[in-house]
């Protein structure tokens, strides 16, 4: 009866053990593929966020041309401009532009590209998308920069343009009282008349390089412009005169004395310009109301 026992008992526990062994081998088995699908789902998230970034990278239109639009600007102490950059092709999205001062003693400038002149001097501003850069010079002058160094310049070389002018119309009248002495050849007469000529034209240059430099930009291309009409009106009025003895000896003198003239009167006007600027008033009256000048 024991031994039956025994056996009966050894029989239970085995299919206990049996049944134990095939119900781990079911959840084993759950478990595996829960992770498998768990495992594919996190892949195939990945593959798509690849995928997805790919197609945005793809789509990213990068500048072939980046430069700030505005260039050599220049401002007084406390002026303002607004800088914006120029890019090509149109389509590039410039919002991530950063913009930044190389001295910000001299320039400020914020986020927008909206700079601020600090103090006098110069700096350069740049704008930066990505690895792309674009600089620009900004140049700060105080406001009485163009008037104030011109009139110490003028004071500082010491000169009267009154004196001086009467100093060339006592040079040429020293020439003419030769010419008109009686004693001198045709040729000799030419030779004068070419001295005359040649001292005004001297003095022309000298006070067009003395004026040029204390001319702002506009009136500096208003008096160039003047100055090279005049010189066509001149050449015109010297061919004019030369004609008047064409194939003769005193074409010369005729040239010259006429070229003399003109140039002696666009001289006046000159220093007329000129001393307006250096606080000098200079006396016209030689010009005799003519108006070849």
């Amino acid at each position: 009866m024991k031994k039956r026992w025994m056996t009966w008992l050894g029989l239970c526990l085995c299919t206990a053990l049996l049944a134990g062994c095939s119900k781990d081998t079911g959840e084993e088995q759950s478990a595996k593929k829960a992770t498998e699908s768990k495992t594919k789902q996190n892949v195939e998230e990945t593959i798509e966020e690849v995928t997805e970034e790919a197609t945005e990278e793809e789509t990213e239109v990068k500048p072939a041309i980046f430069q700030i639009a505005e260039q050599d600007i220049e401002l007084t102490p406390g002026g303002e401009a607004q800088l914006s950059v120029k890019v090509l092709p149109e389509n590039v999205d410039i919002s991530g532009v950063k913009w930044t001062s190389k001295n910000e003693e001299v320039i400020s400038v914020d986020s927008t590209g909206k700079v601020t002149a600090v103090k006098e001097g110069k700096a350069g501003i740049t704008a930066s998308l990505g690895k792309m850069n674009a600089t620009c010079m900004i140049t700060v002058k105080n406001a009485q920069a163009e008037t104030q160094p011109a009139t110490v310049q003028a004071a500082a070389a010491g000169y009267d343009l009154n004196q001086e002018l009467a100093g060339v119309e006592a040079q040429c009248q020293t020439v003419m009282d030769e010419l008109n002495s009686g004693k001198m050849t045709q040729m000799d007469m030419n030779r004068a008349a070419g001295r005359c000529y040649t001292i005004w034209d001297d003095e022309l240059n000298v006070l067009w390089d003395r004026l040029t430099p204390l001319l702002t930009e506009e009136e500096h291309t208003n008096y160039l412009a003047e100055q090279r009409a005049w010189i066509q009106e001149k050449e015109a009025a010297i061919e004019e005169a030369g004609l008047m003895w064409e194939g003769g000896s005193a074409r010369p003198l005729a040239e010259y004395t006429e070229g003399e003239e003109w140039t002696r009167k666009r001289c006046y006007v000159l220093a007329g310009y000129l001393g307006s600027k250096i606080g000098q008033t200079v006396d016209m009256s030689p010009l005799n109301n003519d108006s070849s000048y």
